[in-house]
């Protein structure tokens, strides 16, 4: 009985040794590079090129028969990482009167995906724009300010906009016309960002990204052993246009070092959503 009263403790301290010894298997954090795409309800689009003409028939004071004329606005405008624009502009004007004018322009884009099983809103994009220079207005060139207020839709990728617009003539007083349609594709879609992040610690990463926006990230997070996921905080750089972009991934999970399927949210360029986030 002693003997076998031996054996049981000696099989009872070895399987505790055991245990104590091999402790569950540590599942895989994330290395190296991870590129994560959007599309479809994510896509992010840039109306900073916005370029097309409309005609309008308009009465001003001091001339006899009413004047027409096609406008044409060409925007170079640049976001950054908040959906404010900022650049130059033209307006050109042909047929009864011509010139080409140009100031400074300035916009703004808010969009918004409300995430996996909803309707999207559509994209606000606004646009001012204030022109200055000599139109021809019958023999004499005369200096001339324009002022542009725009309001419209990004659906799909095209950008349809309606403009208020007020045209002083010096020595003949203004004209206004309100609502003129204008309509161009605008630029982008598809998106992506890539991250290079390594862990420094047992449970802390470290690392950088950018996007195909051109915007950069300094990149944060954490892997939790015991749930075998990871979290990632993207930030924009805070010097320079990047400033107020910011990407966040949580429930990472990992089966190689380069790939994680998890979820995202993201506050760039304007645009806020939610998205699945899958690598290649």
């Amino acid at each position: 009985m002693m003997l076998s009263r031996g054996r049981g403790v000696f099989v009872l301290c070895a399987l505790l040794v055991c245990s104590a010894a091999a402790p569950a298997a540590r599942g895989d954090a994330l290395s190296g590079t991870l590129v994560f795409q959007f599309t479809n309800d994510d896509q992010i689009w840039d109306f900073g090129g916005f370029s097309d003409c409309d005609t309008v028939t308009e009465d001003v004071p001091g001339v006899p028969d009413p004047v027409v004329v096609t406008i044409c606005i060409v925007l170079d405008m640049t976001p950054d990482a908040r959906g404010n624009y900022e650049g130059t502009g033209q307006v050109v004007f042909t047929q009864d009167v011509q010139g080409t004018l140009d100031g400074p322009a300035k916009g703004k884009l808010r969009g918004r995906d409300v995430g996996p099983g909803a309707s999207d809103r559509k994209d606000k994009a606004d646009f001012k724009l204030k022109a200055e220079g000599n139109l021809n207005f019958g023999v004499l060139p005369v200096p001339t300010k324009v002022l542009l207020s725009c309001k419209g839709l990004i659906t799909a990728g095209i950008y349809d906009t309606v403009c208020d617009v007020i045209v002083k003539l010096e020595g003949y007083g203004s004209a206004k016309a309100k609502n003129v349609p204008y309509l161009d594709h605008a630029e982008g879609g598809d998106w992506s960002t890539t991250i290079n992040v390594d862990l420094v610690d047992e449970t802390h990463y470290s690392g950088v990204a950018t996007d195909s926006l051109g915007y950069s990230y300094i990149v944060t997070g954490k892997y939790d052993a015991n749930h075998d996921d990871s979290s990632l905080l993207l930030k924009g750089l805070k010097d320079g246009n990047s400033n107020g972009a910011k990407i966040q991934l949580k429930d990472l999970v990992s089966n190689a070092p380069s790939t994680a399927a998890g979820e995202a949210s993201y506050n760039v360029q304007g645009y806020r959503g939610r998205a699945d986030a899958v690598t290649p």
